[in-house]
């Protein structure tokens, strides 16, 4: 929960205002999106000028006048629903509205029209007079009309005047916004400084007052937009009185219910946590359908339509790259569970492909393959789970010359998906901010392998990998959080997770993951082990069965013997069943667990399985030449454990 959702519900306890007492109130609208980044006067950002100088307006303002706080933008970037109620109607401290205002990360769209009616539905009826105050550096780019909404104001009973303070803006885009003030006998303001900003607030200060909370919300309500991109898994927050009993996903339009599957099931979770946000995957085809919430009973709780629109997928250009090299593919995919990317040629069926694959749902938009030696033209494939399908791919050479005339790339996908399903951010756009990585002290210096992958869902999903190595690793970001991971001499390696934001010194040191002090496993190794693949964090996909194994161990410290058994999702239904030894199977004197194994046939890396205890089993990665899955080693006769906490034990802190 975000710290101001918490301040919230202490203001509902302790801070609200009766309607019947409020004769004056006020309501403040504030801007935070993603423009809010560019700079104002000096190095300073407009929000970082903007949270100083509102913040003392909150703390030198009458408060004997009721006031509510209202924000946009702050949450998803492209929504332009991301709308909050950032204080409800009362006489909270001034130091208190101030810092939930210094907890606002601009992030997204302008609904300037939708945060002025929300503003509205805060003004209590027993009112007699309201002022609006607007402060905002941007136009409207959620297709809303102020000017109407400020025409509705007018016609009201009561006293309403919208005051709007532009922040940043030329005089012609503020003179865009007067027909707000025009029509409410409201004021206008242009202020390109702190300042200007300061001065414009106290000059409207006696008219600021907010009103009450509204009443709670019986039916929830979804954050997803109007649109959706096929087979994409999709992070969906909603509100209202939904239980983890009850189902949650899309459905036909106007269908009440679905058969279970990743597209609709319960929502999951506890009866005092239900699951939220939930994770759904929009419908493979195209159409028009539902996002709803089911009640177990059989009721319908909420509904939204959304337009599921056709995927926008595919790799970045690869041109020519020489025999037997290892090469990083960066593509776009809803990465989905057993969906692979491979290397096959041009006229070889979908299944049938080389010895160099990756699974797209731990790739996360980059699989390194190492491509064939012998020289010639191939594919590289993204394949359904089925291997029935090449959902996309494309052509480049080994060894011999390719020219690529196709100018599509990765970051021209998203974009394409962005439009697709969100409104044009245009002015909202967040300015790319420079970071700089290094290395703790003390590392022996060399060439190092950078690469950074967003944990932000709403971020762009392409990861950053420069192809230079360096010893010290720079780039431009979109402002967010991302995992930073380099490759040392030796294979060394080293990472953090980092928060990239404007108006800040963005230089880190990337330290090794220190090994957490695991639960003693206590447990016999002798008997029947699966080994499971564990999505990451946001996937609903549920763990993946890939080996059955069998281990046995002489005495408390002898050597150890065993073999496995290959289970469809690993090697596929044709070689399901494929069972062998185990070339090397030891536990060391500190706890890890390491097993290797060949397939052989069609395989040209060992398997490596390497574990730590966790509870009753194991938890590690499981990996082939350089692809690998973080995953848990568990015993066949129970069940395994809350996916939760073992996925923040193999994938880190939950985004």
């Amino acid at each position: 929960m975000k710290p101001h959702a918490l301040l919230l519900g202490a203001t509902l306890a302790f801070g609200a205002i009766s309607p019947a007492m409020a004769e004056r109130v006020g309501v403040l609208v504030f801007d935070a999106s993603g423009s809010m980044w560019n700079q104002v006067e000096g190095n300073r950002t407009r929000i970082e000028v903007a949270r100083d100088v509102v913040g003392e307006y909150f703390t030198g303002r009458d408060a004997s006048v009721p006031l509510a706080v209202i924000a946009y933008g702050h949450n998803r970037r492209g929504d332009c629903r991301d709308i909050e109620v950032i204080a409800p109607m009362g006489r909270a401290a001034g130091a208190t509205l101030a810092q939930r205002l210094r907890a606002l990360t601009p992030r997204g769209m302008t609904p300037l029209t939708e945060s002025l009616r929300q503003a509205r539905a805060q003004i209590p009826a027993t009112a007699e007079s309201a002022d609006i105050i607007l402060v905002t550096d941007g136009l409207e780019t959620c297709q809303g009309d102020p000017c109407a909404l400020a025409a509705e104001f007018a016609a009201e009973g009561i006293n309403i005047r919208a005051h709007v303070v532009g922040f940043g803006l030329s005089r012609t885009e503020v003179q865009a916004l007067s027909c707000i003030t025009e029509q409410t006998g409201g004021r206008l303001f242009e202020t390109n400084s702190g300042a200007e900003l300061a001065e414009a607030l106290r000059e409207v200060s006696a008219a600021v007052a907010p009103p009450p909370p509204p009443p709670p919300e019986r039916e929830a309500a979804f954050d997803l937009d109007a649109r959706a991109e096929a087979g994409f898994t999709y992070r969906i927050r909603w509100r209202g009185e939904a239980r983890f009993v009850d189902y949650m996903g899309f459905v036909p339009r106007g269908a009440n219910g679905a058969p279970s599957s990743p597209s609709f099931t319960t929502i999951g979770g506890s009866s005092q946590r239900p699951n939220n946000p939930a994770s759904r995957r929009a419908p493979a085809q195209p159409g028009e359908y539902d996002l709803i919430i089911r009640a177990a009973s059989g009721g319908i709780i909420a509904r939204q339509a959304v337009e599921v629109v056709a995927s926008s997928m595919g790799f970045d250009p690869v041109g020519s790259v020489a025999p037997g090299s290892q090469v990083a593919f960066v593509y776009r995919g809803p990465d989905q569970a057993s969906e692979r990317v491979v290397i096959a040629r041009p006229d070889d069926p979908p299944a049938q492909y080389g010895p160099s694959w990756s699974f797209a749902l731990t790739a996360r938009g980059r699989a390194r393959l190492r491509v064939p030696t012998e020289p010639g033209e191939y594919e590289v494939r993204y394949l359904n789970a089925n291997r029935t399908e090449v959902m996309f791919a494309r052509r480049f050479g080994v060894g011999v010359p390719f020219e690529d005339a196709d100018a599509t790339n990765v970051a021209a996908l998203a974009a394409q998906a962005a439009a697709a399903t969100r409104a044009a951010p245009e002015q909202d756009n967040l300015p790319e901010v420079e970071a700089r990585f290094r290395l703790p002290e003390g590392v022996p210096p060399g060439p190092v392998t950078w690469s950074a992958v967003p944990l932000d869902p709403d971020l762009p999903p392409e990861a950053w990998a420069p192809q230079d190595a360096s010893v010290v690793g720079e780039g431009r970001f979109a402002p967010g959080r991302y995992r930073v991971t380099a490759i040392a001499p030796g294979e060394v390696e080293f990472t953090a997770d980092v928060e990239i934001l404007p108006g800040q010194e963005n230089v880190f040191t990337v330290q090794m993951v220190p090994v957490p002090e695991e639960v003693r496993h206590e447990s016999p190794l002798n008997g029947n082990w699966r080994l499971f693949m564990i999505p990451p964090h946001g996937n609903p996909t549920p763990s993946i069965p890939m080996l059955d194994i069998s281990l046995r161990r002489e005495g408390m410290s002898g050597p150890i013997t065993g073999g496995f058994t290959a289970l469809p999702a690993l090697l596929g239904a044709q070689r399901a069943g494929l069972t062998g030894p185990f070339t090397t199977a030891r536990l060391e004197a500190d706890g890890p667990l390491r097993l290797t194994f060949c397939p052989c046939e069609g395989v040209p890396d060992e398997f490596v399985i390497s574990m730590r205890p966790y509870g009753v089993g194991f938890a590690g990665s499981f990996s082939a030449g350089r692809q690998g899955a973080r995953s848990a080693l568990w015993p066949a006769d129970l069940p395994l454990p809350a996916l939760d906490p073992l996925r923040e034990a193999l994938h880190g802190p939950r985004p």
